[in-house]
């Protein structure tokens, strides 16, 4: 990946209809860094997906961090002007996450750049164990430690509501939060991320997406002692070229999904379910065309400086209209964490994981196995 140095000045020259006659700021540019570092030891046992079916005991370092630069400025009108770059410590691929500049104000907020799309942004904080993780992430770190079958295993193992784009550069609207209710809209020219010199709509072979959009919203309220939030969204998109559909897929093959969570917090509890159905949608890791269904339940509980908290997280999609059945896999993640200091937290993870592919007669569609995992966190 890229620093995208081209996407500040692109994206100033579009604010810059926004900002107007703005005039200069009273206040300096204030900078900032932040991140987080997390050294993790952990011990896993793996059955399959070899094609044998062996156990493989494993003792495994691993790390995982970003650094996070930042900058913002307030004008003379009130606006605000903010950037946000995420440089990844821990990746060989794309190793710069988000970066985006964000223009807000009492209308709302516009950000520019690449990050999440609106509808997904909006769900994370009320969908299941996104909502509740208290030690390592259920959807991103589980697959760090129990491996992914090897085989035609179709599921894509992160539940998140977009249609192929992932950090792609876009658009987002939000509006201020009133009674309790905000929402958010995203307009995504290309799927195609990092990318600039390639005009939208020109891509050739290997974009997945072209022309989406998402809407998503949330509601936010307390009433006693309880909180209450939910959330829905939808996101649907265009195939480059005419794309046929996937296996179950709609005529036409274009991809779209929606997704819809709520949480309860009291007394320190916080518990959050979400479900999200997909069509059409393009496996990050296969390439193959499929649908999805997936369920997401989260807990957990706050006492002092401890943490407790444990996620489930179930998804099926057709691999094969030939075979009867569905890819479905299964993951648990049970943690405790102790907050040592500011920024700085001990974390202890139990994991476990089972990844069932519908074909019964290829072992290399299936896979399971457990971990233990222990890492120190410190953010700054």
């Amino acid at each position: 990946g890229k620093l995208k140095k081209q996407l500040m000045t692109t994206t100033a020259l579009v604010a810059a209809g926004l900002i107007g006659t703005a005039g200069a700021a009273n206040a300096q540019l204030k900078l900032g860094l932040g991140g987080f570092q997390e050294a993790i030891v952990g011990v896993a046992n793996n059955k399959g997906p070899d094609g044998v079916g062996r156990a493989h005991q494993t003792f495994d370092v691993q790390h995982d961090g970003e650094i996070h630069f930042k900058a913002s400025q307030t004008l003379d009108n009130g606006l605000k002007i903010r950037t946000r770059v995420e440089l990844e410590s821990s990746t060989q691929n794309d190793q710069i996450d988000e970066a985006y500049v964000d223009i807000s104000g009492k209308w709302g907020a516009i950000r520019i750049g690449a990050e999440d799309n609106a509808a997904h942004l909006m769900n994370t904080p009320t969908f299941g164990a996104w909502a509740t993780n208290v030690g390592q992430n259920t959807n991103f770190d589980v697959t760090d430690w129990v491996l992914r079958p090897s085989g035609g295993f179709v599921l894509d193992l992160t539940q998140r509501l977009e249609v192929g784009e992932g950090d792609s550069e876009k658009i987002s609207y939000f509006t201020p939060r009133v009674g309790g209710l905000q929402i958010g809209a995203s307009w995504i020219p290309s799927g195609e991320e990092e990318a600039n010199g390639s005009i939208a709509g020109t891509e050739g072979a290997g974009i997945d997406v072209t022309r989406a959009w998402a809407l998503g919203t949330n509601y936010r309220a307390k009433f006693g002692g309880v909180g209450v939030a939910m959330a829905a969204g939808y996101v649907a998109g265009n195939q480059p070229g005419g794309q046929a559909a996937g296996e179950g897929g709609d005529r036409g093959g274009d991809p779209k999904g929606w997704t819809t969570s709520g949480a309860f917090s009291f007394a320190g509890v916080r518990v959050a379910a979400g479900y999200q159905s997909r069509k059409n949608i393009t496996s990050f890791t296969t390439g193959a065309v499929a649908d999805s269904n997936e369920l997401s339940f989260g807990a957990k509980y706050d006492f002092g400086k401890n943490h407790i908290g444990a996620g489930y997280l179930l998804g099926k999609a057709e691999s094969t209209r030939a075979i009867a059945g569905d890819d479905e896999a299964q993951r648990l993640m049970i943690s405790y964490r102790r907050d040592l200091a500011k920024g700085v937290q001990y974390r202890l993870n139990f994991i476990y994981a089972d990844f069932d592919g519908e074909d019964n007669t290829t072992l290399s569609d299936d896979s399971e196995g457990y971990a233990v995992t222990t890492s120190v966190r410190v953010a700054f």
